[in-house]
Protein backbone atom coordinates (compact mmCIF):
# COMPACT_ATOMS: atom_id res chain seq x y z
CA UNK A 1 0.00 0.00 0.00
CA UNK A 2 1.07 3.49 -0.93
CA UNK A 3 0.29 7.16 0.17
CA UNK A 4 1.25 9.76 2.39
CA UNK A 5 0.86 9.34 6.41
CA UNK A 6 -1.97 11.02 8.09
CA UNK A 7 -1.33 12.61 11.35
CA UNK A 8 -3.79 12.38 13.98
CA UNK A 9 -2.92 15.06 16.75
CA UNK A 10 -5.97 15.32 18.72
CA UNK A 11 -9.75 13.95 19.36
CA UNK A 12 -12.45 15.91 20.72
CA UNK A 13 -14.80 13.82 22.68
CA UNK A 14 -18.35 15.57 22.30
CA UNK A 15 -20.46 12.57 23.02
CA UNK A 16 -20.66 12.91 26.71
CA UNK A 17 -19.11 10.00 27.34
CA UNK A 18 -15.36 8.78 28.07
CA UNK A 19 -13.69 6.41 25.42
CA UNK A 20 -10.38 4.69 24.32
CA UNK A 21 -8.39 4.95 21.35
CA UNK A 22 -6.59 2.11 20.06
CA UNK A 23 -4.89 2.13 16.77
CA UNK A 24 -3.00 -1.33 15.27
CA UNK A 25 -0.01 0.58 14.86
CA UNK A 26 0.59 -0.03 18.74
CA UNK A 27 0.02 -0.29 21.83
CA UNK A 28 1.92 2.82 22.50
CA UNK A 29 -0.97 4.95 20.88
CA UNK A 30 -3.76 3.90 23.15
CA UNK A 31 -5.15 7.08 24.74
CA UNK A 32 -7.89 7.71 26.85
CA UNK A 33 -10.49 10.16 25.07
CA UNK A 34 -12.27 11.77 28.37
CA UNK A 35 -15.47 13.18 27.68
CA UNK A 36 -16.30 16.88 26.54
CA UNK A 37 -12.29 17.98 26.33
CA UNK A 38 -9.69 17.81 23.31
CA UNK A 39 -7.34 15.00 24.38
CA UNK A 40 -4.22 14.76 22.05
CA UNK A 41 -2.74 11.73 20.82
CA UNK A 42 0.82 11.72 21.93
CA UNK A 43 0.94 8.61 23.38
CA UNK A 44 3.05 6.89 25.25
CA UNK A 45 5.84 7.49 22.57
CA UNK A 46 5.25 11.35 22.09
CA UNK A 47 5.09 11.61 18.73
CA UNK A 48 1.34 11.91 17.67
CA UNK A 49 -0.39 9.02 15.96
CA UNK A 50 0.05 7.95 12.15
CA UNK A 51 -3.25 7.15 11.02
CA UNK A 52 -3.26 3.73 9.12
CA UNK A 53 -3.45 2.63 5.63
CA UNK A 54 -6.55 0.51 4.72
CA UNK A 55 -7.02 0.70 1.30
CA UNK A 56 -9.45 -2.43 1.25
CA UNK A 57 -11.06 -4.55 3.30
CA UNK A 58 -8.92 -7.45 3.59
CA UNK A 59 -6.26 -4.88 4.97
CA UNK A 60 -8.95 -3.39 7.68
CA UNK A 61 -8.11 -5.99 10.59
CA UNK A 62 -4.32 -4.67 10.79
CA UNK A 63 -4.82 -0.98 9.93
CA UNK A 64 -7.38 0.96 11.63
CA UNK A 65 -7.47 3.44 14.57
CA UNK A 66 -10.74 2.50 16.99
CA UNK A 67 -12.81 4.79 19.73
CA UNK A 68 -14.88 2.93 21.96
CA UNK A 69 -17.06 4.18 24.32
CA UNK A 70 -16.35 3.21 27.89
CA UNK A 71 -20.09 2.28 28.31
CA UNK A 72 -20.07 0.35 24.87
CA UNK A 73 -22.67 2.77 23.39
CA UNK A 74 -20.83 3.85 19.98
CA UNK A 75 -18.01 3.06 18.38
CA UNK A 76 -16.24 5.12 15.88
CA UNK A 77 -13.06 3.23 13.10
CA UNK A 78 -11.14 5.42 11.13
CA UNK A 79 -8.43 4.91 8.65
CA UNK A 80 -6.75 6.89 5.28
CA UNK A 81 -7.33 4.93 1.78
CA UNK A 82 -4.06 5.32 0.75
CA UNK A 83 -5.35 4.26 -2.28
CA UNK A 84 -8.08 7.61 -2.84
CA UNK A 85 -5.12 10.12 -2.18
CA UNK A 86 -5.36 9.43 1.81
CA UNK A 87 -8.42 10.63 1.82
CA UNK A 88 -9.84 9.13 5.91
CA UNK A 89 -12.86 6.87 6.17
CA UNK A 90 -14.79 6.37 9.24
CA UNK A 91 -17.65 3.99 10.34
CA UNK A 92 -20.21 3.22 13.19
CA UNK A 93 -18.20 -0.15 13.93
CA UNK A 94 -15.20 -2.31 14.06
CA UNK A 95 -15.52 -3.00 10.47
CA UNK A 96 -14.38 -1.57 7.07
CA UNK A 97 -16.71 0.49 4.61
CA UNK A 98 -17.01 3.07 2.41
CA UNK A 99 -19.82 4.49 2.93
CA UNK A 100 -18.34 7.42 5.44
CA UNK A 101 -15.80 9.70 3.98
CA UNK A 102 -14.16 12.82 6.21
CA UNK A 103 -14.60 15.52 3.49
CA UNK A 104 -11.23 17.74 3.18
CA UNK A 105 -9.09 15.06 4.88
CA UNK A 106 -6.93 14.44 1.47
CA UNK A 107 -6.30 18.32 1.88
CA UNK A 108 -3.75 18.43 4.65
CA UNK A 109 -1.51 15.43 6.39
CA UNK A 110 -2.19 16.61 9.73
CA UNK A 111 -5.29 16.93 11.93
CA UNK A 112 -7.61 16.15 14.30
CA UNK A 113 -11.08 14.59 14.47
CA UNK A 114 -14.25 15.84 16.32
CA UNK A 115 -16.33 12.85 17.80
CA UNK A 116 -19.85 13.93 18.42
CA UNK A 117 -23.44 13.12 19.11
CA UNK A 118 -26.38 15.15 17.28
CA UNK A 119 -30.38 14.04 17.79
CA UNK A 120 -28.87 10.81 19.64
CA UNK A 121 -27.05 10.16 15.99
CA UNK A 122 -22.61 9.94 16.41
CA UNK A 123 -20.87 11.75 13.95
CA UNK A 124 -17.38 13.00 13.25
CA UNK A 125 -15.55 15.82 11.54
CA UNK A 126 -11.95 16.43 10.32
CA UNK A 127 -10.41 19.56 11.28
CA UNK A 128 -7.03 20.12 9.62
CA UNK A 129 -3.65 21.46 10.92
CA UNK A 130 -1.89 23.19 8.67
Amino acid sequence: MSGDNKTLYAVGNATGIDASLTSTNGPEDSVTVSRDVITHTGGLDGDFIVIPKCSESKYYADHHILVVAKDNSWTVSLWSNDAKDGLLYWNLANAYSTSNILTGSNTSEKGTILIQTRNGQVSIAWARWD
